[in-house]
């Protein structure tokens, strides 16, 4: 074979093998992502509403007149009292995780309570399951024992007041799984004296992920 066939030959298998070595690899990530998507709806019962929902004085457990003092009052249909949404199978707000993750539920008041509504109370619970306990009042404490981040239990409340009503992040409902439900109990009390008259104030929750 002539010579520089040969060299030729050489040359070009040495070639090929440099290039195969020069190779180089290079990675790319790919990520699947689904959105967090964090909300929450509340579903009331009976002929209770986001805009009827009344706590009235003569209908309350204790000190049932027209004074300005009672408690243990659950909410009621109309402002004339006689019809509750709330009892021992009956859950007047139901709060759903709507959203993909879970989520914690916090609650107070838009706005500060002066005036004629300074003295107004409310406290909060969860149901026990069917309800809200014997009388509607299963989780009523007098004073209510839950505070900061705790969420409340069927059997321990949370007050809001003049000194806490708008107060951020006041804990109702903790680790609230997606697609879950957690009912809500209340009693709106007359804290000392409260005026004659419809005292009304917006309840806002906020469900930040847990």
């Amino acid at each position: 074979m002539d010579l520089r066939k040969i060299v030729f030959i050489g040359f070009v298998v040495t070639f090929f093998a440099v290039f195969v070595y020069a190779a180089v690899e290079n990675n790319t990530t790919m990520t699947w992502v689904v959105p967090s998507n964090v909300s929450h709806s509340l579903t009331y019962s009976g002929a209770c509403s986001s805009s009827d929902f009344y706590f009235v004085e003569d209908q309350c457990a204790q000190d049932s007149d027209i004074d300005g003092n009672g408690s243990q009052c659950v909410p009621q249909t109309t402002s004339a009292g006689g019809t509750s949404c709330q009892d021992a199978t009956t859950i007047p707000i139901t709060i759903t995780n709507n959203g993909n993750v879970g989520i914690n539920v916090d609650a107070n008041f838009t706005a500060e309570f002066a005036g004629a509504d300074v003295n107004i109370v409310l406290k909060v619970w969860m149901s026990d399951g069917p309800g809200c306990g014997a009388s509607g009042l299963g989780g009523y404490e007098a004073p209510c024992t839950i505070t900061g981040a705790t969420p409340v239990t069927s059997t321990a409340c949370r007050r809001y007041n003049q000194t806490n009503e708008t107060t951020a992040a006041q804990r109702i409902v903790s680790a609230l799984g997606a697609g879950d439900t957690n009912g809500m109990c209340f009693s709106g009390d007359f804290n000392t004296s409260v005026s004659q008259g419809s005292h009304a104030v917006t309840f806002m929750t906020t469900s930040p992920a847990s």
